[in-house]
């Protein structure tokens, strides 16, 4: 389950675009940053997706995506134009398809090759209409969904959400808007899969053209269950619209990091133990997932900045930034990881850290949770000094030197948080011997999902 917001021009202090998603994934799945720089491909050749081959473009551009390890495609990302895109699982009463375009494919797709939001949202069109969305979206595991996307660049965003072959598209013109795994689509929309009445009348969904409304038609309520997700789609919309007009790149973080604080879901006693699935999503024993990595796109008139957590659950972690601008890259720890731990791997050194925050949740927090923020706070305030020298580098027609800057200042910020990962760790690893006890409620969950990755605490 996850979460995919937008606030518009009009939504913000700064005039800016400011995007956000959560990924949420299973358990011991890390999520890796690739940088796919642009490149030119040879006439008639083809490109291997997670499951099949597609046609490939001639030319495909710049990307920064934050990736599942093990497929092709990404849960979100942004291309070298200022497009950005997340998905979310839904699920529709369409069949399922055993093979196909995984929705994290056709998001990868879209960043590839389309210019603007709209150019994108055709992209994925095309190939859902082609090829059809399908496989299992689960590692060594099946688990098969539908998906919706929200697609935006700094002048429009779309709502494009399917089932199976069909789909249909709403353009948010202003204001805010928030996805998450439900379908919000229903009467009003501006383009569709030309039979998506006529299919959804022939199967008995809808008593007439009348009466046609695609939530309600084309949803399975009984595959996933709706409450839960219904639930995050109107924390994530009414924090939104608290804040519509006013919103900034760290308000945006604070609703990633969200636990239904001061409502009637709040978690009983800390947010590792809560009963309901948050916007900063942690394990229980009936979802055995939690939110893998988190990001922020600052889509402004200057340089687009991406900002990653690279980690797991954004509430005890640090996003830091990235451009998508050339092939500027974190440290190659961070595209490295499998389900396994491993040292050398960005989202695992984090991962370390996080999981022994879980052991003891209540006192451990506040602690990690104040270094990153001090940290973040830090990285924020420099990355407006940073961007501006880069920019002013580019409207001079010196971009290498702009890049070169760029490049030293996300390689100095993933490796500072890095290094910052490993001393807490050591610090946290010495606390448990002092502190109070808080024993999770999960902690047998989390003792069998250690051991399937080979983690010792």
């Amino acid at each position: 389950m996850c979460d995919t917001m937008v606030a518009l021009r009009d939504a913000t202090f700064d005039g800016s675009v400011i995007f956000g998603k959560n990924s949420d994934r299973y358990l011991n799945e890390s999520q890796l940053i690739r940088v796919c720089p642009r490149e030119n491909h040879p006439a008639g050749s083809k490109v291997k997706c997670t499951y099949i081959e597609v046609p490939q473009a001639r030319e495909t551009f710049a990307v920064v995506l934050s990736s599942p390890w093990w497929l092709w495609g990404g849960e979100m990302g942004v291309n070298e134009y200022g497009v950005v895109i997340g998905n979310e699982a839904v699920w529709s009463k369409e069949p399922v398809q055993k093979t196909g375009l995984l929705g994290m494919d056709l998001l990868r797709l879209g960043l590839e090759r389309g210019e603007t939001a709209y150019d994108a949202m055709r992209v994925i069109i095309e190939h859902l209409e082609e090829y059809g969305q399908g496989g299992s979206c689960r590692y060594g595991g099946e688990s098969y969904y539908d998906n919706s996307f929200l697609i935006c660049d700094r002048k429009e965003a779309w709502v494009l959400e399917t089932a199976g072959r069909y789909w249909v598209a709403k353009r948010i013109r202003k204001g805010v808007k928030a996805i998450s795994n439900v379908y919000t689509i229903e009467e009003d929309y501006d383009e569709a899969h030309p039979e998506l009445v006529k299919h959804a009348l022939e199967k008995g969904w809808c008593p007439s053209i009348e009466a046609f409304n695609f939530a309600r038609c084309y949803w399975d309520l009984t595959r996933f269950n709706p409450a839960v997700c219904q639930n995050r789609l109107n924390r994530s919309t009414m924090l939104l619209e608290a804040k519509k007009g006013e919103i900034t790149l760290e308000y945006m973080m604070s609703i990633l990091r969200d636990h239904f604080e001061g409502t009637a879901l709040e978690p009983r006693w800390t947010p590792n133990e809560t009963f309901w699935p948050c916007l900063c999503v942690h394990a229980t024993y009936g979802l055995r997932g939690e939110t893998a990595g988190s990001m922020v796109a600052h889509l402004k008139d200057d340089i687009p900045t991406v900002w990653l957590t690279g980690a797991s659950l954004p509430c005890i972690n640090m996003f830091k930034p990235i451009y998508p601008l050339g092939n500027i890259t974190p440290p190659k720890e961070c595209s490295t990881g499998t389900n396994k731990y491993s040292e050398d791997s960005a989202w695992w050194i984090f991962e370390k850290t996080n999981r022994l925050v879980n052991l003891n949740y209540a006192v451990f927090a506040p602690l990690v949770t104040a270094v990153w923020r001090q940290e973040e706070k830090r990285i924020i305030h420099r990355s407006k000094h940073v961007e501006k020298v880069a920019y002013d580098l580019m409207k001079r027609g010196q971009k290498e030197k702009a890049i070169r800057i760029l490049q030293e200042f996300v390689s100095e910020t993933w490796s500072s948080a890095l290094k910052k990962a490993k001393e807490l760790e050591e610090i946290l690893v010495k606390l448990r011997t002092i502190t109070p006890i808080h024993p999770s409620i999960y902690q047998e969950l989390w003792d069998q999902v250690n051991e399937e990755a080979n983690i010792k605490l």
